[in-house]
């Protein structure tokens, strides 16, 4: 008896300075995360490397409907959302081809950040992320959907790759 009670005295000790490290390492990874996302929200420029890819936010503009001139392609309009159009273009700077993402965007409003990683398949010309790889040197130009709340606006900051943390793209805003 008196050796079980031995063996539970040390678990308690072992468990409550296990809960003091997480605990440490709890609050020392929120605060990194508040500096990781003050960091992706201000991104350098318009351009990054990665993957790869030499990857260009040549702008990003909202509106209610695309424009693809064509009504069988163009997305169903939803009452309360709009369209997030980015005009992207991505260069083959590797030796061998490499397939382009379209990422995610991320809006920042009212001390929230608002990540959109779900982008609108478009089968037209000039939309979408090819669906071949992309050979070296040579750059592919696109117009990314996403589709977002009709009354957001904000900075656009463009995650081009979610295989890479730390890469954004300033998109301007709207």
């Amino acid at each position: 008896m008196p050796s079980q009670l031995v063996f539970c005295g040390l678990a308690f000790v072992a468990i409550n300075a296990w809960a003091d490290v997480d605990k440490e390492s709890f609050e020392k990874t929120v605060h990194d995360d508040v500096t990781y996302q003050k960091q992706l929200l201000h991104p350098r420029s318009n351009s990054a490397n990665v993957g790869g890819l030499q990857v260009v936010a040549n702008g990003c503009v909202a509106r209610r409907k695309i424009g693809t001139l064509n009504p069988v392609l163009e997305p169903q309009s939803w009452a309360g959302s709009k369209f997030l159009i980015l005009n992207a273009s991505f260069k083959n700077i590797s030796t061998t081809s490499r397939y382009p993402s379209p990422g995610s965007v991320m809006i920042h409003k009212g001390g929230k950040t608002y990540r959109f990683d779900k982008f609108e398949m478009i089968s037209g010309d000039g939309f979408g992320v090819a669906v071949e790889p992309i050979n070296p040197l040579v750059t592919y130009s696109t117009k990314l959907i996403y589709r977002i709340p009709a009354d957001l606006t904000g900075k656009i900051v463009w995650h081009p790759d979610e295989r890479t943390d730390d890469v954004t793209v300033s998109c301007g805003s709207i």
